[in-house]
């Protein structure tokens, strides 16, 4: 896995990237935290639900969050073989309701390490 937050946590409700959340869902996800976690009711879901709009999600039972756009760079072996897996698992509810989007997938010669970041639109 290559998406992690700044506390290397992956992409779940732990992640410090998930700022995108309907009101009545930051104590679900302040109670789902693993340590270091911030105090409630700040900073969880700081940027509310308005990514939803326009979405099938927007008429979510109140739960949904999101990390909104996310950019991730990994360096690979230059003349090497390249293996993806791209991969989603919703655990924890019977409700399977989780979506990933991929786009602008690039390749770029320049060199990196691995980082993801909040992109803009």
């Amino acid at each position: 896995m290559v998406a992690f937050d700044e506390q290397l946590h992956p992409v779940s409700v732990n992640l410090g990237l998930l700022d995108h959340c309907y009101p009545d869902a930051t104590a679900f996800y302040a109670s789902k935290c693993s340590p270091p976690c911030p105090a409630p009711p700040m900073p969880y879901c700081p940027a509310g639900p308005a990514i939803f709009q326009g979405t099938d999600f927007e008429d979510s039972i109140g739960a949904g969050g999101a990390t909104g756009w996310l950019q991730t760079v990994v360096p690979v072996e230059p003349s090497g073989d390249l293996r993806m897996r791209f991969a989603i698992w919703d655990t924890g509810d019977a409700a399977l309701d989780s979506t990933v989007l991929i786009d602008r997938l690039r390749w770029s010669a320049t060199p990196a390490t691995v980082t993801t970041t909040p992109s803009p639109l």
